[in-house]
């Protein structure tokens, strides 16, 4: 990749169908148009999964990405990009992704899948580390299958796999032409004590709906499933260096801008940004500490 010119920062989202691309194109497109002094963004394709902290850290021409918190925490735990907590800096909640899991009627709940074959999708993915926490922290132990998604949708059916888990903001394009025919359905998560208990704080109660599924929520019923926090995440660079100030004007200008994403004609999702949530092991990027004790000021001087 070629950067060109000065005011260029790099933000990554995943592949094509998916939400994290979406959101950082939208970012492109109103940092254009309602903060013409910002740096210009290139939205950057990825595999996602495991590589964007990867690309994140490792490459020098990445300055931010759209990444899963609980991605950036299974990469900590792991230790495999030495200190990426001193490394990064996240910017804000962007929104919660959630957790779809698709199999028969003989699954009634998520419990149900324990010794089970279930697809998690490609290795080192997202729908993969999001769902192996998952299935940790609530004490369920699943036969985990890695073969493509849209391929194993084909032999939930079958039974083969038992079910297919896919975690990604609703509605997900995979699931767009899928009817309920015979016995398909989502598996309830239910939000219960020990739901509660185990997945906090890094899953909260959601629900998948009619309006969201038409071919496979029955109007006039939900489906009880958890949702997962997507951050914007920046590299750190050293004060004052080139990179360094074209990440803080750009965070600087995303700050100014958020109220634009969540009224205007963008990304549903933007709705549930909250600049205010934590990172849990990760530090606040400075740019937002500031704004933070700017707009403080601000009030305390009215």
């Amino acid at each position: 990749m070629v950067r060109s010119g000065r005011d260029v920062v790099t933000v990554m989202g995943g592949s094509l169908i998916g939400t994290y691309i979406k959101i950082v194109n939208d970012m492109a497109n109103v940092l254009a148009s309602y903060a013409p002094d910002a740096p210009r963004i290139f939205p950057v394709i990825t595999s996602g999964g495991y590589q964007i902290p990867y690309d994140l850290v490792e490459l020098d021409f990445i300055d931010a990405a759209v990444v899963s918190g609980i991605m950036l925490d299974a990469v900590r735990l792991a230790g495999w990009l030495p200190q990426i907590a001193e490394r990064l800096a996240y910017v804000s909640e962007l929104y919660f992704e959630e957790t779809h899991i698709l199999s028969t009627q003989l699954i009634e709940n998520v419990y149900a899948l324990d010794g089970l074959t279930v697809n998690v999708g490609p290795p080192g993915g997202g729908s993969d580390v999001i769902a192996r926490r998952m299935f940790e922290l609530l004490g369920i132990h699943p036969k985990y299958d890695n073969r493509p998604i849209p391929a194993a949708l084909d032999g939930v059916p079958r039974g083969d796999p038992a079910a297919v888990v896919f975690v990604a903001g609703k509605p997900a394009d995979v699931f767009r032409d899928i009817r309920v025919v015979g016995n398909l359905h989502y598996v309830p998560i239910n939000w219960d004590d020990k739901a509660k208990n185990w997945l906090s704080p890094w899953f909260r109660p959601a629900m998948l709906e009619n309006a969201d599924y038409p071919r496979l929520v029955p109007a006039g019923t939900i489906v009880p499933t958890v949702a997962s926090p997507v951050f914007l995440v920046t590299a750190i660079q050293p004060a004052g260096s080139p990179r360094q100030k074209m990440i803080s004007a750009m965070t600087a200008a995303f700050l100014q801008n958020l109220s634009t994403l969540q009224t205007g004609p963008y990304e549903p999702k933007w709705r549930e940004a909250n600049v205010l949530d934590h990172l849990p092991h990760f530090n606040r990027a400075a740019e937002v500490i500031a704004w933070f004790t700017q707009s403080n000021q601000s009030q305390d001087a009215r």
